[in-house]
């Protein structure tokens, strides 16, 4: 090749390439991504999967774990002022509410049942809910729950409703050998 056809072809080129970068700036130019799937490059290597979030249960809803223990958040139930009882603190301007669980251990192990732990939240304006000692509902969840035993446990609680609203967001943190970190929530009002 002759020095000028080479110089020909290197200024062909420069042109080329210097009339598609004049089109990168189109905005109607086609990118990689607004290209459809079927243009897209093929990369080499699979997309990852997008992380698992568990979805909102409602109340009466189960969370199955793997080892074969489940939890169902049974009800959340407004405490009526008569039941107060003499020795019991709620804060002023606060409503206290009961929220029931359903414990399942259908594993092959024993189970701590401190490995369980609950988070109430309001879900209209935000606000944690206090844990509040009411005499009638002082049980601990503690001890072992053997396999195939279920036990029924309720904590109460308190949340100013006049600020936060009645409409809750409950977690359930599980703490145990192999746990995941996305934990189970469920969804509901006081008076369920």
């Amino acid at each position: 090749m002759t020095r000028t056809r080479r110089a020909a072809a290197l200024a062909l080129t420069t042109t080329a390439l210097l009339a598609v970068a004049a089109c990168a700036d189109d905005d109607d130019a086609p990118t990689r991504a607004n290209r459809p799937a079927a243009q897209q490059p093929a990369d080499g290597d699979p997309e990852p999967p997008a992380p698992t979030i568990p979805t909102d249960l409602a109340i009466g809803d189960t969370q199955n774990w793997e080892d074969g223990v489940s939890a169902t958040i049974t009800h959340v139930t407004e405490i009526p002022a008569s039941e107060i009882g003499q020795y019991d603190y709620v804060g002023e301007g606060q409503t206290p509410f009961i929220v029931g669980m359903t414990i399942v251990n259908d594993s092959e192990q024993p189970i701590d049942l401190g490995e369980f732990t609950v988070s109430v939240e309001g879900a209209t304006n935000g606000g944690t809910a206090e844990f509040v000692y009411i005499e009638s509902q002082s049980e601990v969840l503690e001890g072992r729950l053997a396999p195939g035993q279920t036990r029924e446990h309720e904590d109460a609680y308190s949340l100013d409703v006049d600020q936060y609203g009645r409409d809750l967001v409950i977690e359930m943190l599980r703490f145990y050998e192999g746990m995941d970190l996305d934990n189970p929530t469920w969804i509901g009002s006081i008076g369920q």
